[in-house]
């Protein structure tokens, strides 16, 4: 249909830039830009907890998010954390830790791995998202499961745009 390609035309320049979809099939990444779902952040409204379960891979297509992380908190913790104590210890514990930018993503490793959230992310102003839901990725690669081998390995190289990942 003529939405589908209009979608596909959109934001095909932005998934190849995901590190983790460079050597993707192109069959794939057309089909996680079908599953990709729009999203709007308003400033100061949190995106995503620090220490919450993942829930997949954000691309800012207009925007400003800020990336906050505690200063107490380490990632040998192994207590999940409700989006309630995140908020808490956003309260006064959280440090300013990167500014992302339209075209930058984030989240990208928790397709792949099933950890928490290493980091809050916050709107800094009105920002214009789509997510990639885990659970529709999960989906494509048992379809595809020639697939998960380059992207697992890309995520283990980690991310070249990003300098750390925010699981």
């Amino acid at each position: 249909s003529l939405r589908i390609q209009l979608t596909l035309q959109m934001h095909r320049r932005l998934f190849t830039e995901v590190p983790l979809f460079r050597r993707t099939d192109a069959r794939i990444v057309c089909l996680m830009i079908q599953e990709m779902k729009p999203m709007i952040a308003l400033p100061n409204e949190m995106i995503m907890h620090e220490g919450c379960a993942a829930k997949g891979l954000f691309i800012i297509l207009k925007g400003t998010c800020v990336v906050l992380q505690s200063k107490h908190r380490t990632k040998r913790d192994d207590h999940p954390v409700s989006e309630r104590e995140s908020a808490q210890m956003i309260a006064g514990d959280q440090q300013h830790i990167r500014t992302l930018f339209e075209g930058e993503f984030f989240g990208e490793i928790s397709l792949i791995l099933q950890e928490r959230r290493t980091a809050s992310m916050r709107a800094a102003t009105r920002c214009d998202l789509c997510s990639l839901d885990k659970a529709a990725f999960d989906e494509l690669l048992e379809l595809y499961p020639e697939s998960k081998a380059p992207i697992t390995a890309a995520a283990g190289r980690g991310s070249g745009r990003v300098s750390f990942h925010l699981a």
